[in-house]
């Protein structure tokens, strides 16, 4: 498995999480940043898999890529709108990196 890809994807994921918290408490400056920093991690996944078109980030693309590698590679059924399941979700593509069932 792309060791790389995943620690971008995990790290993705923590900043979409931590986006998400600093909105729902109205801190809307710190949710910018964590948005700005989820914007620079979609460009990088863009660039590991090689999926560039003009419209891939803006279109929710990476995001749809995403969810369809975290349910092909692990084996996860990712819920973007349940933010409850992010630490199971980090867990279950570090573990599946260290071959651990």
């Amino acid at each position: 498995m792309n060791g790389k890809l995943n620690g971008l994807i995990i790290e993705w994921l923590e900043v979409n999480k931590l986006k998400n918290e600093h909105a729902k408490k109205k801190e809307y400056e710190k949710a910018s940043i964590a948005r700005d920093k989820e914007r620079s991690l979609e460009i990088r996944i863009v660039d590991e898999c090689n999926l560039k078109t003009s419209t891939t980030i803006y279109t929710g693309e990476v995001r749809s890529y995403v969810i369809q590698y975290l349910a092909d590679k692990h084996g996860i059924n990712y819920d973007e709108l349940d933010m409850s399941n992010i630490k199971s979700t980090i867990r279950q593509i570090k573990l599946d990196q260290l071959d651990i069932k």
